[in-house]
């Protein structure tokens, strides 16, 4: 689990904690294939600036897109299982189950490009691995990045492709952008 601590001020003016607890907005798109991928929505907004007084959580009980919503802001925690099974089963879904699939996860496959999960978001992320590595794949090029490396990614066509035995644990903050 992970755990969240919300802030907020008092009308007394002083800060406090609003909110102390496990993530409760947890989206799994393939709960009966892959169960250990999974995206944790920590926090999610749609107005810049931000509005500070607000104890809204944004995240409670509803659908957190790939793509940050018009002015907003996404905070999210994904745990990518190593990705060989997903792959073979991709290979052997029909239209239908592929555009199931898509719909579940938010990206549109590219099943002929330099891998299947290559998607454009129009935001600037900061991706930072918390756990294990995983493969930065573009349309020319691919690096390995592990533990403690960060990706500045600048709404370029993608996709993260775990090739290791273990789960990839990573952090993203997304900006909605031009």
């Amino acid at each position: 689990m992970i755990r969240r601590v919300v802030t907020t001020i008092k009308d007394n003016g002083k800060s406090s904690i609003l909110q102390d607890m496990s993530i409760q907005n947890v989206q799994a798109p393939l709960p009966d294939i892959m169960p250990d991928f999974k995206f944790y929505n920590i926090w999610s907004t749609d107005v810049m600036p931000v509005n500070l007084k607000s104890d809204t959580d944004p995240t409670y009980n509803r659908y957190i897109p790939t793509q940050p919503l018009a002015n907003g802001s996404m905070f999210r925690v994904v745990d990518y299982p190593p990705e060989n099974q997903l792959m073979t089963l991709i290979k052997k879904m029909n239209t239908d189950e592929l555009a199931a699939f898509e719909k579940s996860v938010g990206v549109k496959l590219i099943l002929d490009g330099p891998h299947p999960f290559m998607h454009v978001t129009d935001s600037i992320d900061y991706g930072i691995v918390l756990e294990g590595e995983i493969f930065l794949v573009l349309d020319e090029d691919e690096t390995l990045v592990k533990k403690g490396d960060i990706v500045i990614q600048k709404g370029t066509n993608h996709a993260w492709s775990n090739r290791s035995s273990s789960i990839c644990r990573m952090a993203y903050v997304l900006l909605d952008g031009l």
